[in-house]
C-alpha cells in the first residue's frame, strides 16, 4: 500500500485506479479498506484516498473459483481499463487462478492490456517450478508475466546494475585475473517470526539463497550483453547461473539459531532440522571467472542485520581505478545499513536508504511500462532450483550446528 501511495504522487498510477482484494474471508468493502490503510502514515492514508477500493470474496482453490468476478469487474471496473493480477498467494494456487482466468476470459480484455505478477516462492523445488512454468504458459505468453524479486529493485543493486553495464572500466576488473574471491552477505538480526510454517520446509536455502542471493550472484557476474535488450540481459544472467558449481560439502556450513525449536513449540509447529543459516561456497566456470570462490552468506538471529556484495582485488595487482591502487582493494555494494557503491576510497554511487515499499514501487512502475529487467524469467528460476537441489542433495554431509541466538556461526567452534 505504501509503493501505491508513492506511484500515485508520481503520477504513475492514476487517480481514481481500481483495486480490488480476493480472499476467503466475509469482509466487508470499508473492512478491508480499513485493513490496508490503519497502519499507515497520515500522508499516504491521504493519497489512498485517491484509489478505489472493493472486496471481492472467492475460493480460488475451488472449481468455480472466480466464476462471478468477471460480473463483479463490470460492475466496478472503467472502461477499457488495464488489469494486472497479483498472485501474492501460495504457489500451489497458481495453475488454478491462472486456470480460471482463462476459463472465464480474464487473460485478455477490449480495450487495455492484462498483466500478471507473481510472488516468490515460486515452487518448492526444480520439479514443482517446471510443472508450474507449463502450467502457466498455456494460458499466458512470457511479455505478460512478471516474477517479482524486491531485491531486484534495491538502490544499490540499481546502481551496480547501472555501473556495471556502463562502466566499461569497472567491467574489466571483474575479473579472475584482478579478483581473489566475493562474497555476498545478507545477515538478519530477528528470528523467523511469524513464518514458521513456511520456513519449517523452506528453510535458508530455498527462502533466501534460491532467489535474492542467486539473482544478485547472477548480476554481478554476468558477462555485458553486446546489444543490451530485456531478452539479452536475462539470457546473459540464465548462462551465468548454468555456469555455477557448488563446492564440496565440508566447505559449506549450515545451522540453526537455539531458540527455533523453543519457537515452534510455543506456535505448536512440528520441529524440524532446518537451517535457519547457511554459508555456501561455489565456483563459477565462465571463463572470466574460473577458480575465483564465491562465497554467499545469509541467516537468522545473528549479531546485526547486516547486508553487502564484497569483491575482493588481489593483493599483488598494479592496476589503478581513477587513481587509486587497487591491490588489496574491495569493491563493496552496500544493501544495509547503507545503500552505496564504494571501490576503495572512492565512492561510485550513494542512496537514501528506501524500504521494500519504494522497490515496489519501482518494480509495479515497471509492470505498468511492461519491462521486464528487474524481474526474473521462468529459466533464471529453474536454474537456481538446480543448484539448490544440488545442495538438498548433499545436506547430510554439510556441517551442522546450533548457534547462540545473536551469534556468528561462523565464530562458533564444532
Amino acid at each position: 500500500m505504501p509503493a501505491f501511495a508513492t506511484l500515485l504522487q508520481q503520477e504513475k498510477l492514476a487517480r481514481g485506479s481500481l483495486l480490488i482484494g480476493i480472499g476467503r474471508r466475509p469482509l466487508t468493502h470499508a473492512t478491508y479498506r480499513n485493513s490496508l490503510v490503519t497502519d499507515l502514515s497520515p500522508a499516504d492514508q491521504a493519497l489512498l484516498k485517491d484509489l478505489q477500493m472493493f472486496y471481492f470474496q472467492d475460493d480460488v482453490g475451488q472449481k468455480d473459483g472466480l466464476m462471478k468476478l468477471p460480473a463483479f469487474l463490470q460492475e466496478h471496473e472503467h472502461k477499457n481499463s488495464n488489469r494486472i493480477f497479483y498472485l501474492a498467494t501460495s504457489y500451489t494456487l497458481f495453475p488454478p487462478i491462472v486456470q480460471a482466468l482463462h476459463k472465464h476470459s480474464l487473460d485478455k480484455q477490449k480495450g487495455g492490456w492484462t498483466r500478471l505478477v507473481f510472488e516468490k516462492p515460486f515452487g518448492h523445488d526444480l520439479a514443482s517450478s517446471v510443472l508450474l512454468d507449463k502450467a502457466i504458459y498455456k494460458v499466458f505468453p512470457e511479455e505478460q508475466i512478471f516474477l517479482i524479486d524486491h531485491y531486484l529493485a534495491k538502490a544499490a543493486i540499481l546502481d551496480l546494475k547501472s555501473l556495471k553495464l556502463g562502466n566499461p572500466q569497472l567491467d574489466t576488473l571483474l575479473h579472475k585475473d584482478f579478483v581473489s574471491q566475493i562474497e555476498i552477505v545478507v545477515d538478519e538480526s530477528l528470528g523467523v517470526g511469524d513464518r514458521l510454517g513456511y520456513y519449517a520446509e523452506a528453510g535458508a536455502l530455498k527462502d533466501m539463497v534460491q532467489n535474492h542471493l542467486l539473482q544478485m550472484t547472477a548480476l554481478l557476474l554476468m558477462e555485458k550483453p553486446a546489444k543490451l535488450t530485456d531478452a539479452t540481459f536475462h539470457d546473459a544472467k540464465v548462462r551465468t547461473l548454468q555456469h555455477l558449481q557448488v563446492a564440496s560439502p565440508e566447505r559449506h556450513l549450515l545451522g540453526q539459531y537455539k531458540s527455533y525449536r523453543d519457537e515452534c513449540k510455543q506456535a505448536n509447529v512440528p520441529y524440524t532440522k532446518i537451517e535457519t543459516f547457511a554459508h555456501l561456497v561455489l565456483t563459477c566456470t565462465l571463463p572470466r571467472w574460473k577458480n575465483v570462490p564465491i562465497l554467499l552468506r545469509t541467516g537468522k538471529r545473528l549479531p546485526k542485520k547486516y547486508g553487502q556484495i564484497i569483491v575482493h582485488f588481489k593483493q599483488e595487482l598494479t592496476q589503478t581505478y581513477q587513481g587509486q591502487a587497487l591491490a588489496g582493494q574491495h569493491l563493496v555494494i552496500a544493501l544495509h545499513p547503507e545503500q552505496d557503491i564504494r571501490l576503495g576510497k572512492i565512492l561510485l554511487s550513494s542512496q537514501l536508504q528506501q524500504g521494500a515499499s519504494n522497490e515496489y514501487a519501482t518494480l509495479l512502475g515497471d509492470v505498468f511500462l511492461g519491462e521486464h529487467m528487474l524481474f526474473t524469467r521462468f529459466d533464471e528460476v529453474e536454474a537456481a532450483w538446480k543448484i539448490i537441489e544440488q545442495l538438498e542433495q548433499m545436506k547430510s554431509k554439510i556441517p551442522f550446528l546450533i548457534y547462540d541466538d545473536d551469534t556468528d556461526p561462523q565464530q562458533t567452534p564444532f
